[in-house]
């Protein structure tokens, strides 16, 4: 992936994960996206590790938000 598709990529997380609320992913996608944009070298498998671990985390969070609302309304 060349830099511009890949501060693309952190860019689109950065922002569609802030409008969900996982906002510790979204700092990570940021972090990714000054480094692309500033051209400053990373340890792009510790990065992704860090991103996929915030994203399971907010996965697991949205879920349950989830299965709270539909049990809520299957109750009314």
């Amino acid at each position: 992936m060349c830099i511009r598709d890949r501060h693309r990529a952190a860019h689109t997380l950065k922002s569609t994960s802030a409008i969900m609320g996982a906002m510790m992913l979204s700092e990570m996608a940021r972090d990714l996206e000054y480094r692309s944009k500033a051209g400053i070298p990373d340890d792009a498998a510790t990065i992704l590790n860090c991103i996929e671990a915030a994203y399971t985390e907010a996965q697991s969070t949205l879920e349950t938000a989830y299965e709270d609302i539909k049990k809520s309304h299957d109750e009314v």
